[in-house]
């Protein structure tokens, strides 16, 4: 484990150090900001019920691109730049294990994409203010729905990380993540609304699992936490890790 967090912190450094993470923070607090001001007036010009702002709040325009484009940006280069530049055999050659080291950089990516996060949530603290919301929000709803962003950031990352580490152009990496990452968040959406959700058996069960969007919706939007949702985002970011894992190991073979 040791070695894992020394891969970790190498890389937790290379994203401190690189301009476009700060470029995607500083835009995704600016237009969360602005988005949050609007929704806290509105609940609080119609009244509504707070339970539901948390939700809404996770679930909006901002909140949805940084969930679906955030994870592409930051995992492109992980393996992709590395591949190309030569340093990823360099890294390789030392005495570290490629599980460690698809463990180190997809921890560090998480780690980055929370501290992305951190600022939206000292946001919710200020929208209860007398002069914005007034009164405190739900800690319940609140609890859950970034419980469901640190879950599905971990699968998305997870996703990005074996895409870059299937080639050495990073464009192509964040193109195949973000298309692979949309499959996952609105590929069941689709099929709902078209009407072809299985009435019955194991199929019926697999959709309702990897319904992503019902996740938030119908559980830990409500406060609620399904421990078959929670299985279902760890068990498919340990296959996407997986799968990264053999990608890397490949190399090997040729």
């Amino acid at each position: 484990m040791r070695r894992v967090l020394v891969v970790a912190g190498r890389e937790l450094l290379a994203f401190f150090l690189s301009p476009m993470a700060y470029v995607i923070g500083f835009l995704f607090v600016f237009f969360r900001g602005w988005e949050a001001l609007a929704l806290a007036k509105n609940f609080a010009d119609s009244g509504q019920d707070l339970s539901a702002f948390p939700m809404l709040y996770t679930m909006g325009l901002c909140g949805q691109m940084m969930a679906v484009l955030a994870p592409p940006l930051l995992t492109m280069r992980l393996f992709a730049e590395e591949k190309r530049t030569g340093s990823l055999e360099l890294l390789m050659t030392a005495p570290v294990k490629d599980w460690e080291v698809v463990l180190g950089k997809w921890l560090a990516s998480l780690v980055f994409f929370l501290v992305l996060w951190a600022p939206t949530v000292v946001l919710l603290l200020l929208l209860q203010a007398p002069w914005l919301l007034g009164t405190p929000l739900p800690l319940g709803p609140i609890v859950t729905v970034h419980l469901w962003v640190l879950l599905a950031g971990g699968l998305f990352l997870a996703v990005g990380l074996f895409c870059s580490s299937l080639t050495q152009n990073q464009l192509i990496a964040s193109i195949s993540a973000l298309v692979i990452i949309n499959l996952l968040l609105w590929g069941p959406f689709i099929v709902a609304r078209a009407g072809w959700i299985p009435s019955q058996g194991i199929w019926k069960e697999l959709f309702s699992q990897a319904y992503m969007l019902d996740h938030i919706q119908s559980a830990f939007g409500l406060g609620l936490v399904d421990t078959a949702h929670v299985w279902f985002y760890l068990s498919t970011t340990a296959l996407f890790l997986f799968l990264t894992i053999r990608s890397v190991e490949s190399r090997r073979w040729v």
